[in-house]
């Protein structure tokens, strides 16, 4: 722009790209897209800029993609295990490997990221200058309580879901990855999930896949976020959770009757074997369940 612009309003914005860029070749890279009126603004059309421009966006959300025209739209996949360790390995050591000592760590919390960029960085800058026994730890206390820092900022685009939205997305990480979306099709139509169109808003905005086989996956970090937000409506009492679905919790809750109305479904993917009698009355309480 050659000097510095104060723009105070999305019209004298729009009118000052369009006017300044016009008929210049630009590269432009957008990141963090959200909203298809961040597009307008910044990009809104073609003709703003000269023959041979190219602009590069970065968004979760695939349908702002489609809505605003892109000719290439690209699926970003996970790092692989190799370039995972350099990432990891850049922000816990400024260099492209891990010391040799801290090596069978690293890969340690390689597996756990499972490709994620942020989780690696976050992770990696979080070790960074620590001993081999605060490694240890970090990586014990991951197994029983996720870093809260990659759960705030995966949250993210869970709330800026609907409602129905967000059950879905719940229900589908604590019940249904792993499953195939046509066989639990009957199953979340019945709460009124209209599931065509929520399952298609989920894989839009990078919550969850669908192969080729109609299986329905989430990346693990995403899965362990869904259940963690589960677990924060009642921390100390799982009665008190909309789901079950460790089987600790569930026999727990129904051995000693401290299920509530806010249980809306349990699952388990090994049969209940208890010597003790299950009373039905254990499921009094549950007016609101819907999976059992």
């Amino acid at each position: 722009m050659e000097s510095e612009i104060k723009i105070w309003n999305f019209s004298e914005g729009i009118n000052v790209i369009g006017n300044r860029l016009r008929n210049i070749k630009v590269l432009i890279f957008l990141d963090d897209v959200d909203g298809e009126e961040q597009l307008e603004a910044l990009v809104g059309n073609h003709d703003w800029f000269g023959p041979g421009s190219r602009i590069i966006v970065a968004s979760k959300d695939s349908h702002v993609l489609r809505r605003r025209g892109m000719n290439f739209i690209y699926t970003v996949n996970g790092l692989n295990d190799d370039d995972a360790l350099e990432l990891f390995s850049w922000s816990a050591f400024k260099k492209l490997y891990s010391e040799e000592n801290y090596v069978d760590l690293s890969k340690d919390f390689v597996n756990y990221a499972n490709g994620l960029p942020l989780a690696l960085k976050v992770l990696g800058s979080l070790l960074f200058d620590k001993e081999i026994d605060e490694w240890k730890s970090a990586r014990d206390k991951l197994k029983a309580e996720p870093d809260r820092k990659i759960l705030d900022i995966l949250k993210i685009s869970y709330d800026g879901l609907m409602n129905t939205q967000r059950d879905l997305f719940l229900d589908i990480a604590c019940f249904f990855k792993g499953k195939n979306k046509d066989c639990i099709r009957d199953i979340i139509t019945s709460f009124g999930y209209y599931p065509e169109y929520n399952i298609g808003v989920l894989r839009d905005k990078s919550l969850i896949t669908i192969n080729e086989q109609g299986t329905i996956w989430m990346h693990d970090l995403l899965q362990e976020m869904g259940q963690e937000i589960v677990c924060q409506e009642s921390p100390k009492e799982p009665g008190g959770c909309s789901r079950l679905w460790l089987y600790k919790y569930v026999l727990y809750v129904l051995k000693n009757n401290t299920g509530t109305r806010a249980v809306e479904g349990i699952m388990v993917n090994t049969p209940i074997e208890i010597e003790e009698h299950l009373s039905a009355e254990a499921f009094l309480k549950m007016k609101k369940i819907e999976i059992a």
